[in-house]
C-alpha cells in the first residue's frame, strides 16, 4: 500500500466508528441516567399525586420510558457525529474536523505516537451535556493511541458550548468565546480506521514523520 500510495494528493477519511455498539455497552451512562429520573419522578409523583404505592410504581416505569427515549437520541446523535466527522492528510498535515472543533496539524508539528486519555472532563457541564458527553466517552473508550502535536483549534459553527466549555477547561483554550486556540492538541486515528497503524493514516505517517512512526 505504502509502495502505491500517492502522497502529493490530498486524502479524506470518514469517521468509522459504531453509534450503536457504543451505546449498547455505556452501562455506566444507561444507569446513571436512569437513576437520575427515577430519582426526580420519585419525588414528582409524591409531590402530584400524594400517593406513595403511585410514587413507588410509577418512577421506574418514568425511568425506563425516558431513559430509552434519551438515549435513542444519543444514539441519533453519535450516528451523526460520527457519519459527519473527517481527518484529511494532505502534504501540509492532517486535519481533523467534527461538529464541534477542527484540529489543524502540520506535520512539523507532530511530537509523537502516544497513549492519552481523551474521555471529555465532565465537571460544570448541565445533566444533558454530562449524557452527551458521557456517550461521547463511552465511544472513545477503545481509542486511545493518539498523535500528538502542536496545533491549531477552531470552534466549530454551532457547537455544543457546554462541550467547548469542557475543551477550555482542560487545555486552558477560550473556544466557547469564539477564539482560536494554539498549543499541544491530539488526533485519535482509530477513530478513522480500525488498524490505523497499518493503513492509510499510518502510512501518511511514515512517510512524512518516519521518525515518530518506524
Amino acid at each position: 500500500m505504502r509502495d502505491v500510495m500517492d502522497f502529493a494528493r490530498p486524502v479524506q477519511l470518514k469517521g468509522c466508528r459504531d453509534a450503536d455498539a457504543y451505546v449498547r455497552g455505556a452501562w455506566g451512562m444507561k444507569i446513571g441516567i436512569a437513576f437520575g429520573i427515577c430519582f426526580v419522578s420519585f419525588f414528582v409523583l409524591a409531590f402530584t399525586t400524594q400517593n406513595p404505592v403511585v410514587s413507588y410504581l410509577g418512577a421506574p416505569v418514568v425511568a425506563v420510558a425516558l431513559t430509552a427515549f434519551i438515549l435513542r437520541r444519543k444514539r441519533a446523535v453519535l450516528r451523526r457525529r460520527f457519519a459527519e466527522q473527517t481527518l484529511e492528510l494532505s502534504p501540509s498535515g492532517l486535519v481533523r474536523a467534527d461538529d464541534c472543533a477542527y484540529v489543524e496539524m502540520a506535520w512539523s508539528g507532530l511530537v509523537r505516537v502516544a497513549q492519552q486519555d481523551s474521555a471529555i472532563p465532565l465537571a460544570g457541564l448541565t445533566p444533558g451535556g454530562r449524557a452527551y458527553a458521557g456517550a461521547l466517552n463511552a465511544a472513545r473508550a477503545d481509542v486511545s493511541l493518539a498523535l500528538v502535536g502542536n496545533a491549531t483549534v477552531t470552534p466549530a459553527p454551532g457547537a455544543p458550548r457546554g462541550l467547548l466549555m469542557a475543551m477550555d477547561r482542560a487545555t486552558g483554550s477560550r473556544l466557547a468565546r469564539g477564539q482560536q486556540h494554539v498549543g499541544l492538541s491530539y488526533i485519535f486515528p482509530a477513530e478513522y480506521e480500525e488498524n490505523w497503524t497499518d493503513g492509510v493514516i499510518g502510512a501518511w505517517v511514515r512517510h512524512y514523520r518516519p521518525d515518530v512512526l518506524p
